[in-house]
């Protein structure tokens, strides 16, 4: 770096310094009140790997925080940055790398070095702790080898890393050995209402009941199961109504639209969003022409009213887009996070030939495509798709750790199940609706070679009952979403 720029960048830094407790208030408060917004369930995982580290030094000391937008990575950063308040202000620095390459074009390697500056210090030089909040690393191009070389020289510097983007956050290569990367979700229908002020779930209720459904021996298994626990799910069922369950189905797994009153304004808000992850975390880092960028929302468009999606039929609907290119835009639209693909049943040659279904990470996006963009469906009319988004996320989540479920799939057939899940040893067909819904797809899905054996769950309003003669069982949404 020259003179001059080093000195505009220590400059920078000393102001962001300067302005730093105000900039997280922001973020920590809610809008023109002195409440203070809630934590995130992650806030406990990330704080204990902090506390951990000023106590003990121990590893790691580098945490990379990605996801979708909106779910509330910046908040989290803050909220860790405020645990900080013994620590003196200049031994802790919050920045964004996303405003840092718009006022600078500075990188982390450019912050580092003017920061060493403002300490007086190199950092491998360090004799106490330093901690650095870096939100949206994945603007500065070479993020995950500036931070290896940053654990390199020094074990006295803790870093969370935030990114907006799955696009950019991949573990990489270099940062495999030497950073966790943990990803925010949407928050579940449980942290929706903790969020909300209603009340604490208990969290070992909600793990019973997960371990009820997916690893039991059959469905009178899972209904006796169930059974034996039902007067606590009732009693959590208290802590919320019909309407907070159709707020989250339709929008409410993002954070953030917990507090707009306002439809219209919080469907704008979700509609920004989107545009934000095109425009600027897709644009950034894939090789797309601006052309085929625009498009993309009408690709989301087209996915928001499918079921089943054949490639060559929308490539034939979206004419500026070529086949290779649709493939390649609908991969990038996984790695942003919008969107996740579902592979149909099958032996793994053959699923690839199959149509896909393409869910949306949070239902909330498909929810805009009915709201803010002209429609003449009615709520009821798209709940059914919503619901699936919503248990599809949840089925994802659960299929993340190391007791997680080993596949996720639906059945390509006309009139088959929604899902077919696997755990180690056992297959699980699902299907998911609302109103008074029947078994017949799971019972034709359950027929299916390799499936002779699962057992069946129907997620819908009717009550919890056992169909014994078919290995089925029917549990009512709202003990689900405890779940």
């Amino acid at each position: 770096m020259d003179t001059q720029y080093k000195n505009d960048v220590i400059s920078y830094l000393n102001r962001q310094i300067h302005n730093a407790d105000d900039v997280v208030q922001q973020h920590i408060f809610e809008t023109g009140t002195k409440q203070r917004r809630t934590h995130r369930y992650a806030f406990d995982e990330l704080n204990q790997y902090l506390q951990n580290y000023i106590d003990k030094r121990s590893e790691p000391r580098i945490l990379v925080l990605y996801g979708l937008r909106g779910t509330g990575k910046t908040t989290l950063l803050a909220q860790l940055y405020d645990q900080l308040s013994s620590v003196d202000k200049h031994k802790k620095l919050f920045l964004s790398l996303d405003q840092a390459k718009k006022d600078l074009n500075a990188g982390i390697h450019e912050i580092v070095s003017g920061y060493e500056d403002i300490l007086g210090v190199h950092l491998e030089k360090l004799d106490e702790p330093v901690f650095l909040f870096l939100d949206e690393v994945h603007f500065d191009e070479k993020w995950d080898t500036a931070l290896k070389i940053l654990f390199d020289k020094t074990k006295n510097v803790f870093v969370l890393a935030t990114g907006s983007s799955a696009i950019a956050l991949h573990k990489s290569a270099d940062l495999a050995r030497r950073s966790i990367h943990i990803r925010l979700t949407p928050v579940a229908f449980t942290e929706y209402i903790a969020m909300k002020g209603k009340g604490a779930i208990d969290k070992d209720l909600s793990e019973e009941i997960r371990k009820i459904i997916f690893y039991s021996h059959n469905a009178e298994q899972v209904f006796s199961g169930i059974k034996r626990i039902e007067s606590r799910i009732l009693q959590c069922n208290t802590l919320f109504s019909d309407k907070d369950m159709n707020a989250y189905i339709q929008y409410a797994s993002l954070p953030f639209t917990l507090k707009i009153e306002d439809k219209s304004a919080m469907y704008s808000n979700v509609q920004e969003m989107i545009d934000r992850i095109i425009y600027k975390d897709i644009a950034t880092v894939e090789n797309f022409s601006p052309d085929i960028i625009t498009e993309i929302s009408r690709v989301l468009y087209l996915l928001s009213g499918s079921d089943i999606v054949n490639v060559d039929n929308l490539s034939k609907t979206v004419q500026n887009i070529s086949r290779p290119t649709l493939i390649s835009l609908l991969e990038a639209l996984e790695r942003a996070d919008i969107i996740w693909r579902l592979y149909p049943y099958g032996a793994h040659h053959k699923q690839t030939r199959k149509p896909s279904k393409y869910l949306f990470v949070s239902s909330a996006f498909r929810s805009l495509y009915f709201n803010l963009i002209e429609s003449t469906q009615h709520y009821d009319e798209y709940k059914g798709k919503l619901l699936e988004d919503v248990i599809g996320m949840m089925l994802r989540k659960q299929g993340q750790g190391l007791r997680g479920l080993s596949s996720i799939n639906y059945d390509n057939s006309q009139g088959g199940a929604d899902f077919i899940v696997q755990n180690a040893d056992k297959k699980i067909v699902i299907e998911v609706g609302y109103g008074n819904k029947d078994i017949k797809q799971v019972i034709q899905t359950m027929q299916k070679p390799g499936l002779e054996n699962s057992y069946g769950v129907v997620l819908s309003e009717n009550p919890l009952q056992l169909h014994e003669q078919h290995n089925i069982v029917e549990i009512p949404l709202n003990y689900f979403l405890v779940g």
